[in-house]
Parts: structure tokens; C-alpha cells; sequence
């Protein structure tokens, strides 16, 4: 039986115990900072001869990590990889494929209450907002998460409209991710049309923080209500923050140079 939802507790950063902690837990970070990362296809890990370096954007020196640079072939491969699998897990039951969800949400408590990953020091850097909004995408698919399983229990697959949201915040932060991560890459690689690729990054992650919050505000919804729900919610506003950005002027650059180009601009 899943344990009853419970708010945390705030934490006393001028206890020295808890300071001590997070020191602690920055230190153990920065320990494993510049690691590279391979791609994982079909189960098994796969590297190539390129690589996306992911910059701290507070400090553009400071590298977080390398991953694989996927290719057309490393795309394909993925792709025949899902095909073959999904002939068995579409037979897999609604209940075991919650079990997914189950064990992502049990990540909820250190993944909301843990330190940032590199601490900032100065805003900076390619996409650095659309990078915090990305990371607040996943925080709160794993909030709307949490509350399911707390709620809901073993019985969450049996609430189909509840899922269907977490799978639309889900996919809203692979895309989002997927964008931001080309721009950036664009970016290093002194690419001509790198200027657009950060426009089209900070459309999507713009829109997507709508989306996002549409998907997790409905979720909560179904799940609570009252202070409860109020309570869920002030928690979601604090993860999504996002100031618009003026994606008209980024639309009409992206159309124009569409125009101009007499096709799609992001061609490898």
C-alpha cells in the first residue's frame, strides 16, 4: 500500500546539520562533472565519434558532461530497437506498464529537494532560461506523478485520463529537450544558422510551458481538490516559472528564412 501523502517539510538551511548536507551533496556533484555518456539503443550502450558537451550556464568553462551525438544510422537503429520491442510490451498489461510510472515517482522526494546539478553563480550562456525551464519540465512530470501514486496507488492504470496526461508532459519534455540540445550543439559548432536553431528552441520551450502546465494543472485536478489542490498547484507554479519570450518577431525570422530558403532550415 502506498504511504499517505504527507506535505514535506521545509528545510532550515541556518541549521548546521542541513547546511552540512547540501554541502555535502553539492561536493559529491561536482565529483562527477566532465564525465562522458554514452547512447543507449535496445538496452545497450553505444558510443560514436562525436560528442554534445553540456555547458554549466552560469559558467560556460565549467563542462557538466559530454553525451553521444547520435547519427542518421544511431537513428534508425533506435527506431527498428522500439518497433521490435513494442510487439511485446503492447501486450503487456495497463497495470504493468504503471508499474513505470510507479517506480519514476518513488524518485519524487530527491529529485524535487535536490541541489541544482552545478551552482549558479550568474545567469549566462546559450539558452540558459530554456535549460531551467526544461529541468522544471521534468520536475513536475515527476510531481503529477507522485501525486498519482499517492492517490491512486496499484489502481493509477485504471485512470486512463490521468495517464494521458503524465505521457503528454513526458513527451513535452523529450522535445523540449531535443530542441534546446540541437540549438546548443548549433551554437558550439559556430553553425551559420545557429541563430534560428535558438529561436526555434525558445519558441518550443515557450509553448511548452503552456502545454505543460495545462496537462499537470488537469492531472491535479482529477486527483485533488481544496487546499489540497491549492497546495499542488502553488508547488507546480514554482517549477514552471518562465517569463514569455516575444515569439512573434522569432516566428516571422523562422518563416522568412524558410521562405528564403525554399525549404526546412535545419537540414543536416
Amino acid at each position: 500500500m502506498p504511504t499517505p501523502f504527507v506535505n514535506e517539510r521545509f528545510s532550515n538551511f541556518d541549521d548546521p546539520a542541513v547546511a552540512a548536507k547540501m554541502q555535502q551533496a553539492i561536493d559529491r556533484v561536482r565529483t562527477q562533472l566532465g564525465r562522458d555518456y554514452p547512447l543507449v539503443i535496445g538496452g545497450k550502450k553505444v558510443t560514436s565519434d562525436k560528442f554534445i558537451t553540456s555547458l554549466n550556464p552560469s559558467d560556460p568553462d565549467q563542462v557538466v558532461g559530454r553525451v553521444a551525438a547520435a547519427t542518421q544510422a544511431h537513428a534508425e537503429e533506435a527506431m527498428q530497437a522500439a518497433l521490435k520491442t513494442f510487439e511485446s510490451w503492447r501486450k503487456v498489461s495497463a497495470e504493468d506498464r504503471a508499474t513505470v510510472l510507479f517506480k519514476a515517482a518513488k524518485a519524487i522526494q530527491a529529485e524535487l529537494l535536490a541541489p541544482p546539478a552545478t551552482a549558479s553563480r550568474a545567469p549566462g550562456g546559450p539558452l540558459a532560461e530554456e535549460l531551467a525551464a526544461v529541468a522544471g519540465f521534468k520536475k513536475a512530470a515527476l510531481a503529477v506523478m507522485g501525486v498519482g501514486m499517492l492517490k491512486f496507488g496499484e489502481k493509477l492504470a485504471d485512470e486512463q485520463e490521468v495517464m494521458m496526461s503524465m505521457a503528454d508532459i513526458i513527451m513535452e519534455v523529450f522535445q523540449a529537450e531535443s530542441a534546446v540540445l540541437r540549438a546548443m550543439t548549433a551554437h558550439a559548432g559556430g553553425a551559420a544558422n545557429a541563430a534560428l536553431h535558438e529561436d526555434a528552441a525558445r519558441v518550443f520551450v515557450n509553448d511548452a510551458t503552456l502545454r505543460v502546465e495545462a496537462s499537470a494543472k488537469q492531472a491535479l485536478a482529477a486527483m485533488a481538490d481544496g487546499d489540497m489542490l491549492r497546495t499542488h498547484l502553488a508547488a507546480l507554479r514554482r517549477l514552471l516559472k518562465w517569463t514569455p519570450v516575444n515569439t512573434v518577431a522569432m516566428r516571422r525570422r523562422l518563416a522568412d528564412a524558410t521562405v528564403a530558403g525554399g525549404g526546412y532550415l535545419f537540414r543536416p
